[in-house]
C-alpha cells in the first residue's frame, strides 16, 4: 500500500484547544515512523506549540474573520457572488429608496460573508497545493474547513477529539449526563425525549451557518458529494458522514455508539511531547496529590468551582493540591499546601496524583485514563456532560454538575472516590488497555486503507 502511494501527506486541521493538537502528536510520530509525511495547517498560535514538538506548521487563517479587510477588499467577486451583487446593486435596491434598501439588507450582508468564505477558501487552497496532500484529517465540528482540501483533491476524514456522533436513538448523546441502563425500546424513547432540549442548539447551528454560506455559493454539500460524503444532523449541528478517527479509547464509549466507519485510537497519549517545568520540591514526600484542571478557563470562569475545591482541601491538611489555573482572588487566604501554576505539566502531574478533578474535557480524560488516576468531573458545557456521564458509567469516579457544586459537596465526593477500592481497581483496568499501541496501530491502518 505505502509503495502505491509513494511519500503521502498527512495535513492535519488542528483546533485551537492545546489538549486536542497534543493529543494528535502520538498519531502524527506514528505516521512519520511508517514513512508518511505529516503537515499541520493551523494558525499562529498552535504553530509554535507544533514546531517545538518537532513538526512542521503550516500558518492558515483559523476562520475568515482573521483576513485582512484589504485582502477581501480586492478579492473578485465569482458566480452566484457577481450575479447577487449586480443584483443588489440595482436602482430598487440603492439606499434612496428605503423599503426595499431594509427589506434586502440581509442578501447585502449574505454577500459580505460570501465574498469572505470564498477568499478564506483561496487563501487556504493556495498554502494546500504547495502541499498536495492526499489525506486531510478535519475536525468534526469544523465542516466547512473541507471545502478548500476538496477542491485540492484530498480526501476527508473527520476527526473526532470527543465521543460526539451523528444523532441516533440508540445512546445518550455527548450533551447529556444520562447514561444507558434500559432495554432496548425504553432506551430509544428517553433518548428521543433527551433530544428536546438539544434540538434548538443544533438548529441554531443548522440556520447560522448552513444558510449563509449555502445561500451564496459556498456549498459544503456539493463539494462533498464529489467524494460521495454528505451532511447529517451532529450532535454540534451539521457534519460530514463517512470515515471518522475518534481520539478517545473504545473501552469508555457506548457499545452502541460504534459504527462500521468509525474508527477509536485510543487516549493517543504523547509521553515525548514538551511540558513547562514545575519546581516538584514545593510538594511534599509522601503526601498524597490532587490535580486540578480545567482546560482553557480562567479562574474568573470557573471561580465557584475553585472556591469549591479550596473549601474542600482547606480541612485536609496532609493533601497536596496543584491547580492548573493562575491564582484566583478568593477574598481568603489559600493554605499553603494549595498550588496554582498556568500551564502545568499535565502528564507528570497525572503520574503522582491519587486524584484528578476535571471539567470532563477529552484531553485530561484520555491523560488521566493513560495514568489510571480516578476522577471527579465538574462538566460545565457541551460534551463535557458526556465525558462526565461515562466516567460515571465506567466506575471510573464520580460527577456533579460544576454550577451546583458546594466545598462540603466536593468534600464528600473526595472522600468517596479516595476510600473506594472499586473506583480504585477501575481505573488502574481502564488504565491499560489505554496504556497499549493497540488502538493507535489500527487507527494507522486505518488511514492507510483511505489511501
Amino acid at each position: 500500500m505505502l509503495e502505491e502511494a509513494a511519500s503521502p501527506r498527512l495535513p492535519n486541521r488542528a483546533r485551537t484547544i492545546i489538549g486536542v493538537t497534543a493529543a494528535t502528536f502520538a498519531m502524527a510520530r506514528a505516521l512519520r515512523s511508517r514513512g508518511h509525511e505529516v503537515v499541520y495547517f493551523t494558525d499562529v498560535e498552535l504553530a509554535r506549540q507544533i514546531n517545538a514538538n518537532g513538526f512542521d506548521a503550516v500558518v492558515v487563517p483559523s476562520s475568515a474573520l482573521h483576513l485582512k479587510p484589504r485582502l477581501i477588499r480586492n478579492f473578485p467577486h465569482t458566480g452566484l457572488l457577481s450575479s447577487m451583487r449586480s443584483w443588489l446593486a440595482g436602482w430598487p435596491f440603492r439606499a434612496g429608496r428605503r423599503p426595499l434598501f431594509w427589506l434586502f439588507r440581509p442578501f447585502r450582508r449574505l454577500l459580505r460573508i460570501g465574498r469572505r468564505m470564498q477568499c478564506y477558501n483561496e487563501v487556504v487552497a493556495l498554502e494546500i497545493n504547495k502541499r498536495t496532500p492526499q489525506i486531510a484529517l478535519i475536525d468534526v465540528v469544523r465542516p466547512w474547513s473541507a471545502v478548500p482540501f476538496i477542491r485540492c483533491g484530498a480526501k476527508i476524514i473527520s476527526i473526532n477529539p470527543s465521543y460526539t456522533a451523528p444523532v441516533s436513538l440508540r445512546h445518550p448523546h455527548a450533551l447529556s449526563t444520562r447514561t444507558p441502563r434500559f432495554s432496548t425500546r425504553t432506551e430509544a424513547l428517553l433518548n428521543l425525549i433527551g433530544l428536546g432540549p438539544l434540538l434548538p442548539s443544533i438548529l441554531k447551528e443548522y440556520f447560522k451557518w448552513y444558510l449563509k454560506y449555502a445561500a451564496v455559493g459556498f456549498s459544503l454539500s456539493s463539494e462533498a458529494a464529489k467524494q460521495g460524503r454528505r451532511l447529517v444532523l451532529h450532535e454540534y449541528g451539521l457534519r460530514l458522514n463517512g470515515p471518522e478517527l475518534v481520539i478517545m479509547p473504545r473501552s469508555v464509549d457506548y457499545a452502541s455508539a460504534n459504527g462500521p466507519q468509525r474508527c477509536y485510537a485510543g487516549t493517543c497519549v504523547d509521553t515525548e511531547r514538551m511540558e513547562v517545568d514545575f519546581d516538584w520540591d514545593r510538594l511534599r514526600p509522601g503526601a498524597p496529590l490532587a490535580y486540578c484542571s480545567f482546560g482553557m478557563l480562567t479562574p474568573e470562569r470557573a471561580h465557584s468551582v475553585v472556591r469549591a475545591i479550596v473549601e474542600a482541601f482547606a480541612s485536609r491538611p496532609h493533601w497536596d493540591v496543584l491547580l492548573a489555573m493562575n491564582p484566583p482572588r478568593l477574598g481568603t487566604a489559600t493554605p499553603p499546601w494549595i498550588h496554582f501554576q498556568y500551564p502545568a505539566p499535565q502528564l507528570a502531574a497525572l503520574r503522582r496524583a491519587s486524584l484528578f478533578i476535571t471539567h470532563g474535557g477529552g484531553g485530561g480524560m484520555r491523560e488521566a485514563l493513560f495514568a489510571g488516576v480516578p476522577m471527579i468531573a465538574l462538566p460545565m458545557k457541551g460534551c463535557e456532560f458526556g465525558h462526565s456521564a461515562r466516567i460515571a458509567f465506567h466506575g471510573l469516579g464520580r460527577t456533579v454538575t460544576a454550577g451546583h457544586i458546594t466545598g462540603a459537596q466536593l468534600g464528600m465526593l473526595i472522600g468517596e472516590v479516595t476510600s473506594s477500592r472499586t473506583i480504585a481497581e477501575a481505573a488502574a483496568l481502564a488504565s491499560e488497555p489505554s496504556r497499549s499501541r493497540a488502538e493507535l496501530d489500527d487507527a494507522i491502518r486505518f488511514l492507510e486503507l483511505q489511501f
